[in-house]
This record gives C-alpha cells, structure tokens and sequence, in this order.
C-alpha cells in the first residue's frame, strides 16, 4: 500500500514476477502515464484504477483476469490497452469512452457475445486483436467495423467450446 504515497511516478512496468494482487493506493498515482503489469496472476483490477486519468498506456495481458472493472472508462487520455490471455469473459461498455484509444487487444479470452455498441465511439483506433473469444456479431456496422480493423476475428473465434473432460485412472492398473 506504500505504493500509493509515490504520487510523482509516471512509469510502473513490472512483467513476469508473480504479483497476484495490487492494493487499492494504486489509485494514488494520479501522474501515472504507463501501467504495464503483463504476464503476472492477477485476478481483479481494483475499482481505484479509473483515479489514473492521465494514464495513456495500460498492459495487463497474461494474468488470470476476470473483469475489467467499469470505472476504466474514466481513463479518457488512454491509447492503448491489452488485456488478451486471460479470462475475460465480457468487456465492459464503458471502454467505448476512451476515444483516444489507437490499440486495443483483449485475444486469447473467453469473450462472449456482442461486442458493447459503445466501442464504435473508437474512432482513433487502428489496431484492435479480437481473436480466440467466443464473439457473435449481428449488427452489420459493428461487423464492418470489425473486419476493417481486425480481418481475421471471426474464424479465429475458437474458444466457445468446453475442453473434454479428462479421466485419469490411477487404480487398479
């Protein structure tokens, strides 16, 4: 938590080190620009995470990540986000408020169903991974969206299907 008294710090990159759980003091660092934290076990983003309103970088792929909490739409000066390998199961609405956003990757998730409308106010974006989900999309202008920024999304929409159980015998023989 003493984390949160450091409120000129601008950069945290800290990748491959385990970290399972971030303290809420995070919300401190209101000069905060990077936050990248890629392949660590976290599983939440604290809710104070929408204080970082100056952050423009936030990299969180490779944990074991449930949720994006909501309040990551209060991160309107954000370009770029990755949240892909891990197990997002949905994507918060509110992402559609950072229309400054140039890249956003979530591949390699759980992602279900529609995208949220609202990611069509990302009009900067140049770059979006939306591959190894479980999306459908109806809406035909959400559709083109995603084909122009994304060629290959739908066939690559591979992870709808559970795993097959796997029974190990271990006795007798």
């Amino acid at each position: 938590p003493s984390i949160g008294r450091l409120t000129n710090l601008t950069t945290i990159w800290v990748t491959y080190t385990k970290i399972a759980a971030l303290p809420k003091e995070l919300g401190n660092l209101v000069n905060l620009r990077f936050l990248r934290l890629h392949y660590n076990r976290l599983v939440i983003l604290p809710t104070e995470i929408g204080n970082l309103r100056f952050l423009r970088d936030l990299g969180v792929s490779g944990n074991q990540l449930s949720r994006i909490p909501s309040e990551i739409g209060n991160l309107t000066r954000l370009e770029s986000i990755g949240l892909g390998y891990n197990n997002l199961r949905k994507l918060p609405p509110e992402i559609g408020n950072l229309t400054k956003l140039v890249f956003l990757h979530f591949q390699h998730n759980k992602v279900e169903g529609e995208i949220p409308s609202s990611f069509l106010n990302l009009t900067n974006l140049i770059s979006i991974e939306a591959g190894n989900n479980c999306l459908s999309v109806t809406d035909p202008t959400m559709r083109a969206w995603l084909d122009g920024l994304d060629p290959g999304w739908e066939e690559h929409q591979n992870e709808c299907s559970e795993p097959e159980p796997i029974i190990t015998v271990t006795a007798p023989n």
